[in-house]
């Protein structure tokens, strides 16, 4: 759905602790595309895999493909790129991506713990589903949700773009969804969801004001409650 009537905002921090930003964000109003990818830190490059992820988005943007279909090219560029000596042998990311095929309907994909939510007025509902070992936990009755925040290996990815896995393929999730023009659309790196719980990013979202304000909002508030990692948002709406 190429066109311009979209209420977006957002914002990148590279956090308290961390020494450089490894998540990099897409964002173009023109072609309805929107995606967060981050870059795995303790694999090196981190940087430079979400950078080759967010390049590969734009680079097809016009082709119509699938973001399914789009991720897949994601993993193998950054794939190539790490065999072929540019950044680290190991390095990889996640990848969150929407596209607004009307302004009814959104396309969404992903690979790792970089989320999609929608926000409907009241409450944030995660659509995503992480690709990590408590996630895993979760799916086997082993763990309750309620203890995956505080769950030591919480950090642990069981999918990722890249190398890091050593898979010469990845496992992409995608789905559509419905959504209403007054719906927002959240895509985030776990350096948000990792500090804000539900109901805090809620309370963000509920202001009165405008998606860029909102955006700085919860990264200004996951800075104050730790900033431990690279955070990274952006919230839209077709209007």
């Amino acid at each position: 759905m190429p066109n311009n009537y979209f209420d977006v905002g957002y914002e990148s921090n590279v956090g308290l602790l961390r020494q450089v930003n490894e998540d990099s964000l897409f964002v173009d109003t023109s072609y309805g595309i929107f995606a967060v990818s981050d870059g795995m830190g303790g694999y090196g490059s981190g940087d430079m895999a979400s950078a080759i992820a967010v390049d590969t988005i734009k680079t097809l943007k016009k082709s119509n493909l699938p973001l399914s279909v789009i991720a897949h090219t994601c993993h193998a560029n950054i794939c190539q790129a790490a065999y072929a000596g540019i950044g680290s042998i190991n390095m990889g990311a996640t990848i969150v991506a929407a596209k607004y095929l009307s302004q009814k309907k959104i396309e969404i994909a992903w690979v790792g713990d970089s989320r999609a939510y929608i926000w409907n007025g009241s409450m944030v509902k995660q659509i995503s589903k992480d690709h990590t070992y408590v996630q895993d936990l979760i799916d086997k009755n082993t763990i309750k949700p309620e203890e995956a925040r505080n769950h030591p290996k919480k950090h642990l990815l069981s999918k990722a773009l890249g190398a890091p896995l050593a898979n010469p393929s990845v496992t992409v999730d995608s789905l559509g969804i419905d959504i209403l023009p007054t719906t927002s659309l959240i895509l985030c790196s776990d350096g948000l969801t990792k500090e804000l719980d539900d109901t805090e990013i809620s309370n963000i979202l509920s202001l009165n004001t405008n998606n860029q304000y909102k955006a700085n909002k919860l990264v200004e508030m996951a800075c104050i409650k730790g900033g431990y990692d690279n955070i990274s948002v952006i919230i839209v709406n077709s209007i």
